[in-house]
C-alpha cells in the first residue's frame, strides 16, 4: 500500500453513507436493492485492503499463505464489484417492467459473479516485491483487469443505448466513474503501486448516494409519480364514466321517447299495453337515477360539480318529496312520519335540486334498509345560523360502529352480503356527503346495529325573492299549445336511425316537413344543395363528420342563418354554454320530452324567448342531476 490515508478517509465516508442510507425509509425497488449490495461489498473490500496493509506492516513474507489469500480476496472483491455495478446500470437503463428484468438480470449477475469468483480464486497468482512493495501479479491479476475492462465497456454500451434516460444531470456521477475508471485501470496497470481503484469506487458510491439514490429525494419523486398516476387514473376513470353515461343515454332516449309516444295513444291501446308502458317508464327512471349518480361521481372527481342557486319554495318541494317517498314506504308497510316546520321561510335561495337530491338519497336509503317499523322525515329552520335542519331517522338494520367511517365511501355498500336484494350503485351517500360539503353544510350519523339510524343534516340557505320565484314558476308552467309549423322544413341529423324515429314521433303533431341525414358531411351537402331549412337538430357524436366540425363549417357558410340545435347525450355541467359558444343556437340533451321540444321550437321559431330562457335553465339542471322528479319508480 502506498498511502493508507486514502483508505482511512474512504472507509469513514463510506461508513457514514451506509449508516445514513440504511437508517432512512426507502422505496422498495431493484435499483435500491442492487445499490445496497454495492455499498456492502465496497466496505467489505475496504476491510480486505486494511487486512492486507496491516499484514505487510507486521513484516509478513511474500510467500505467506495468509497474505496471498488476503490479496486473492481483494481481486475477488474487484471482480464482484464490477459485475454488481454493471447490473446496477443495466437496471437504471430499463424503462419498463423493471421487476421482471431485475429477476432475469439477477440470474445473469449470479452466473457472472460465480465465474469471476472462480477466476480470481483459482488462476495462478503470486506476490512480488517491486520497489519495496509487495504487489500481486500473475494470470489471476490480469484476468481481473480484463473483467474490469469488460464491465466498463458494457456500462458504456448501456449508457449510450439509453442516452435519453441518462441525459439527466443526476446521472453525471456515472459518466464521471466511467471516465475516471478507465483512467485508473490504465494507470494502475502501468504502475501497480498506485492502488487508485478502491478509493474511486468508494467515491462513486458516495456521490451516487447524494444524487441518484438519495432516499429522501427518491421518496419525494416516488410520491410525486404516484400522485400523477393517481390523478391520471382518476381522470381516465372520470372520462370513462362520462363516456359510459353518454352511451347509455342514447338508447335510453329511444326507450323514453317511444314510451311517451305509446302513452299518447292512451285510449287506443289495451290496458295491458298501458300498464307495460308505465313499467317501462319506471324502469327508465331507475336507469336515469343510476346514470345520474355515475355522472355526479364523474363530475365530483373531475372537480366540475357545481352548485346552481335559484329561488324556490322549500315547503312545496319537501312536501312533493314526502309524497313520492310515502308511496315507496307504504309498499313495505312502513310508518312514514313527516314534519315540515312552519318556521321555514316561504322562499329560499339555494340549489333546490341538489337539496332535494340529498333528501331523496337519505330517505330512499332509509326505506331500502328498513324492513319494518318507521321512517321519520323532519325539516326545521335554524334562525340563528340561517340554515335548514334535516333529520331522517329509521328503525332499519343500522350500521356497525366500525363501518360508520366507510358510510360515505364510493362504490361501497355495507353489509352487501345481507342486502343482495337491495338495488343501487353504492354512490348515493358519497354524492350526498359531497353535495353537503359543497353547500357548506354538515352531516352527523348516529346508528345502532339492528336498531336504526339517524342522519342529521344542516345546510345554510339565503332568503329568496317571492316575485322572482313567481316568474320562474310561470315559465315552468308554460306549455305551448296549438303549435302548427305547417310549411316549415326541419332537418334532423343523427347517425342512429332509432333516435331519428323517436324524434320524428315526438314532433309528428307539429306538421313539419321533416328531412333527415346521418352525419355532418351529409348535412353540409344537403344544405349547400338547398338551403331552405327553417331549423336543424344535429347530433354531436357521428361518423365521417361530427356535429362540432359541421357547425364550424356552417357558421362560416355565406348567407347561412338557419338555427341549429345541438341534440346530444352530453349532460355535463355547462354543456348549454359550451355548445352555444361553438355556434349552435340552442342545446337539448337526451333523453328529451315532447314538452322540451315544443318549448324549444316555440322559442326559436315563434320567438317565445322569455319562457324558453327560464325553462331551459331548469330543464338543463334536470338533465344534469336526474333528480327533478326524484325517480318516482
Amino acid at each position: 500500500m502506498s498511502d493508507i490515508s486514502y483508505y482511512i478517509m474512504s472507509f469513514i465516508y463510506l461508513l457514514v453513507v451506509i449508516v445514513a442510507y440504511f437508517s432512512k425509509k426507502k422505496i422498495k425497488s431493484p435499483e435500491n436493492s442492487i445499490f445496497s449490495s454495492t455499498l456492502i461489498i465496497t466496505i467489505v473490500g475496504l476491510i480486505f485492503s486494511f487486512i492486507s496493509y496491516f499484514l505487510v506492516k507486521s513484516g509478513i513474507k511474500s510467500n505467506d499463505a495468509l497474505y496471498i489469500w488476503s490479496n486473492r480476496l481483494i481481486l475477488l472483491y474487484y471482480n464482484l464489484w464490477g459485475v454488481i455495478f454493471t447490473s446496477y446500470i443495466a437496471i437504471l437503463s430499463t424503462n419498463s417492467n423493471k421487476e421482471q428484468k431485475y429477476i432475469r438480470n439477477r440470474k445473469i449477475t449470479l452466473v457472472a459473479m460465480v465465474i469471476s469468483a472462480i477466476l480470481a480464486l483459482v488462476l495462478p497468482f503470486e506476490i512480488k516485491e517491486i520497489d519495496g512493495l509487495l504487489l500481486p501479479t500473475g494470470l489471476s491479476v490480469n484476468c481481473t483487469y480484463i473483467i474490469s475492462g469488460i464491465a466498463v465497456f458494457i456500462m458504456i454500451i448501456l449508457l449510450i443505448g439509453d442516452y435519453q434516460n441518462f441525459k439527466s444531470k443526476k446521472y453525471i456521477p456515472l459518466y464521471s466513474f466511467l471516465v475516471m475508471g478507465m483512467f485508473c485501470l490504465m494507470a494502475q496497470y502501468v504502475n501497480p503501486k498506485l492502488m487508485l481503484f478502491t478509493p474511486l469506487q468508494v467515491f462513486i458510491c458516495v456521490i451516487i448516494y447524494f444524487t441518484i439514490e438519495n432516499p429522501d429525494a427518491k421518496l419525494v419523486e416516488y410520491e410525486k409519480t404516484e400522485k400523477e398516476r393517481a390523478e391520471a387514473a382518476s381522470l381516465a376513470k372520470s372520462e370513462f364514466l362520462s363516456s359510459m353515461s353518454h352511451e347509455l343515454r342514447t338508447p335510453l332516449n329511444a326507450i323514453v321517447g317511444l314510451s311517451e309516444d305509446i302513452e299518447s295513444f292512451n285510449d287506443k291501446v289495451p290496458k295491458e299495453v298501458r300498464e307495460d308502458t308505465v313499467d317501462i317508464v319506471n324502469a327508465s327512471n331507475t336507469l336515469l337515477e343510476i346514470i345520474g349518480s355515475i355522472l355526479d361521481i364523474s363530475k365530483i372527481e373531475s372537480g366540475k360539480l357545481d352548485i346552481v342557486e335559484s329561488d324556490y319554495a322549500p315547503k312545496d318541494e319537501f312536501e312533493s318529496i314526502a309524497k313520492i317517498l310515502r308511496t315507496k314506504a307504504s309498499e313495505k308497510n312502513l310508518e312514514f312520519n313527516v314534519s315540515i316546520s312552519d318556521r321555514i321561510p316561504d322562499v329560499l335561495f339555494g340549489d333546490r335540486l341538489r337539496i332535494k337530491q340529498i333528501i331523496n338519497n337519505l330517505l330512499s336509503n332509509a326505506i331500502k334498509y328498513t324492513d319494518h317499523g318507521r321512517v321519520n322525515f323532519f325539516v326545521n329552520w335554524l334562525d340563528a345560523s340561517g340554515a335548514l335542519s334535516i333529520t331522517v331517522a329509521d328503525t332499519g338494520r343500522g350500521i356497525k360502529e366500525e363501518d360508520i367511517d366507510k358510510l360515505f365511501s364510493k362504490y361501497d355498500r355495507l353489509g352487501v352480503e345481507k342486502t343482495s336484494n337491495v338495488q343501487g350503485t353504492g354512490l348515493g351517500l358519497a354524492i350526498t356527503k359531497t353535495l353537503i360539503d359543497l353547500m357548506g353544510g354538515t352531516v352527523e350519523v348516529k346508528s345502532e346495529y339492528l336498531i336504526g339510524t339517524t342522519f342529521s343534516v344542516t345546510i345554510p340557505q339565503k332568503l329568496g325573492d317571492a316575485e322572482r320565484l313567481e316568474s320562474i314558476k310561470m315559465a315552468q308552467m308554460y306549455v305551448p299549445k296549438d303549435l302548427d309549423f305547417k310549411g316549415k322544413k326541419l332537418l334532423v341529423v343523427d347517425d342512429n336511425l332509432l333516435n331519428i324515429k323517436v324524434f320524428k314521433k315526438a314532433i309528428k303533431d307539429l306538421n313539419f316537413e321533416v328531412d333527415e341525414c346521418y352525419n355532418g358531411q351529409e348535412a353540409l351537402d344537403k344544405i349547400e344543395l338547398k338551403n331552405d331549412y327553417d331549423i336543424i337538430f344535429m347530433d354531436i357524436k357521428m361518423p365521417v363528420m361530427d356535429g362540432e366540425e359541421a357547425i364550424g363549417h356552417l357558421i362560416n357558410m355565406p348567407n347561412f342563418k338557419t338555427p341549429v340545435v345541438a341534440l346530444t347525450a352530453d349532460a355535463m355541467t355547462g354543456s348549454n354554454n359550451k355548445y352555444i359558444n361553438m355556434g349552435f343556437s340552442d342545446y337539448m340533451s337526451k333523453p328529451f320530452s315532447r314538452k322540451v321540444i315544443a318549448v324549444k321550437l316555440d322559442a326559436i321559431l315563434n320567438k317565445g324567448e322569455v319562457a324558453n330562457k327560464n325553462l331551459n335553465t331548469e330543464e338543463e339542471k334536470k338533465e344534469e342531476t336526474q333528480s327533478e322528479e326524484f325517480k318516482e319508480s
